[in-house]
């Protein structure tokens, strides 16, 4: 389908500097050694550790989620911009050009990781449903 490169282009680069300010800028840290690093390429997201010894070279999304995920960064950002407005798989799948099995995995994925960290949140408290 033509023109389906710009179907998202304002949301995706607005949820792009979203990510970056809210979850890079808060952990500017080597992953490995814990010290001090720097972007060495914003559109890759990629970072550099400025300590000598270590002065690794890594993508911001390893020990994610997202690591092994065959689709960019910027098609997880459209699949997570369809995935509440109740767009099914089977039409997300023809939006993105993705198979059906691809975005069902990565929303399995991101579903998952919400119930890891809903329960991580809550645990302890107890809720009362009320009817």
């Amino acid at each position: 389908m033509p023109g389906n490169d710009k179907l998202f282009e304002e949301e995706t680069s607005l949820m792009h500097v979203l990510f970056v300010l809210t979850v890079v800028q808060r952990n500017n840290r080597c992953q490995i050694c814990g010290s001090k690093s720097i972007w060495e390429n914003k559109k890759d997201l990629s970072i550099k550790c400025l300590w000598k010894p270590c002065y690794k070279k890594y993508n911001i999304l390893i020990y994610t989620i997202f690591q092994n995920s065959k689709p960019k960064v910027k098609t997880i950002f459209e699949i997570i911009y369809l995935w509440p407005i109740d767009i099914s798989s089977k039409n997300t799948s023809l939006l993105l050009n993705f198979s059906k099995s691809t975005i069902c995995r990565i929303l399995l994925k991101l579903s998952n990781a919400l119930k890891e960290k809903y329960y991580k949140f809550y645990q302890g408290y107890a809720v009362r449903m009320s009817s």
